[in-house]
């Protein structure tokens, strides 16, 4: 997808991010336990002191004075074993430019760790529309996992209550952590109600995910009843119009902008959906809606029509793939759940992959990006794997064979995290290590290219002497 938001920061339109709850909340106060936690600590956080290993690597960073005193070494012990090649500086030049060479890799790992302690120290605050089943569900626990403030809606006010509950159990969080209201996402006022509640509630809002969708029954097109089509439309084309309006609107006044996750499905690139006609015309929709904004925000230069400013605010497109949910079960036949066995994911596991993808978009400020899990690498590395993964959710009678229970899911899928972080000696001490490895590898790469570097001047120079 082509760029859709622009990451320069415009300067003026900007209103501090307490000034602006407290006018959205109408002269609400914020409530008590979220005014102590802003002041014990900022909604969006970074680790403001380097540790070791950012030393530990910023070590590896030559000045040019270090590199021209490895051509000087290079020159000097070519000069004391006779080493004579024409021109005679050739030494000098051949380090130096080794020398410089390792110098952006040892840059490249720098930035590339900095970027990873970077992702790992903050803490977003995310809303996740229909986060209360299905992967809406799982990608608020993923967020909540690791540390993130998550907002997730539903149309029942009661499971949505229910499922923060579960959701902070889940992931051992305190109850603020997780919070929730109904929204009906196709009443564009229910829809800014939650992102005004949302911005009050946890200072501000970083992520917004706009996943709430249905399917409309699986049918031919001529037998689907015409109250499905109106709900499909309003709850999957609508929903996203009025997610993406508020969320942006939103964005546009908060000091650090924020990005919108635009949720695709089958029929996103215009291939037909038999039995899903109104569905996959709402997705393709999708695309079409990004590329649109994508093209206004470079027209308005950055500010929208209303005069708010749209600096470090992003659209993107968050495609999941085939997730075993009732959605994709709806009216399967026992074709289409062998082709299930290859291609499908439970929704932790896709989740899993996405929100670190999606955190990683929204700590680096990047934008207009496809954040996709079945990838056709990934679909052809499945297909290459027919024979280990046939059978693996389905019988060859489309019995179902995998665990329903996601408790059970949870339970075995914390199991093996907790066995691999015990392995890995925590994820902290898995990230240093993998940082003096890399130093390591430099160090002796460098070495061994130091005196390769001489070994072929050597031989330069006896072939220049015949």
């Amino acid at each position: 997808m082509a760029r859709v938001a622009t990451t320069g920061r415009c300067a003026s339109g900007f209103r501090g991010a307490e000034d602006h709850h407290h006018a959205s909340a109408s002269g609400r106060t914020k409530p008590r336990h979220v005014r102590a936690r802003a002041e014990a600590q900022p909604a969006t956080t970074t680790m403001a002191t380097p540790g070791p290993p950012s030393r530990l690597v910023g070590g590896l960073v030559p000045s040019l004075s270090v590199a021209s005193g490895s051509g000087c070494l290079l020159q000097t012990i070519c000069d004391l074993t006779g080493v004579d090649c024409h021109p005679h500086c050739a030494p000098f030049f051949a380090s130096t430019a080794l020398f410089l060479g390792f110098s952006a890799l040892a840059k490249h790992e720098l930035s590339r760790f900095a970027a990873l302690r970077k992702l790992e120290s903050r803490r977003l605050n995310v809303v996740v529309t229909g986060g209360t089943r299905g992967i809406g569900r799982a990608l608020a626990r993923e967020f909540l996992r690791r540390g993130d403030r998550v907002v997730i809606s539903s149309r029942d006010d009661q499971v949505v209550r229910q499922t923060c509950t579960d959701l902070a159990q889940q992931t051992q969080r305190e109850p603020e952590a997780c919070m929730g209201w109904a929204c009906d996402v196709s009443d564009p006022k229910s829809v800014e109600s939650l992102a005004r509640r949302a911005s009050v509630e946890m200072g501000s809002v970083d992520v917004w995910v706009n996943n709430a969708g249905c399917s409309g029954g699986f049918r031919p097109f001529l037998d689907s009843d015409s109250g499905d089509l109106e709900e499909v439309v309003r709850t999957n084309l609508l929903g996203t119009l009025h997610g993406t309006k508020a969320a942006l609107r939103l964005f546009g006044d908060q000091r650090g902008g924020g990005h919108v996750f635009n949720m695709d499905g089958a029929g996103y690139d215009g291939r037909a959906t038999p039995n899903y006609a109104c569905y996959g015309a709402t997705k393709a929709a999708i695309t079409q809606l990004n590329r649109t904004l994508h093209e206004e925000v470079r027209r308005l230069g950055g500010t929208s029509a209303s005069g708010s400013p749209l600096g470090n605010v992003g659209v993107h497109t968050l495609s999941p793939g085939m997730v075993l949910t009732d959605l994709l079960l709806e009216g399967s036949t026992v074709e289409n759940r062998k082709a299930f066995n290859i291609l499908c994911e439970h929704p932790e596991t896709v989740a899993s992959n996405l929100v670190p993808r999606i955190r990683q978009v929204a700590v680096g400020n990047k934008s207009g990006r496809q954040v996709r899990y079945l990838t056709l690498r990934r679909a052809l590395s499945f297909a290459a794997k027919w024979h280990e993964r046939n059978g693996r959710f389905f019988d060859k009678t489309g019995n179902s064979r995998y665990v329903e229970c996601e408790e059970e899911r949870l339970g075995s899928a914390e199991g093996s995290a907790a066995a691999k972080e015990e392995e890995n000696g925590g994820r902290r001490g898995g990230r240093e290590r993998s940082m003096r490895q890399a130093a390591d590898r430099l160090a002796n790469l460098y070495f061994a290219s130091f005196v390769g570097a001489y070994l072929v001047l050597a031989e330069i120079a006896t072939a220049q002497s015949l």
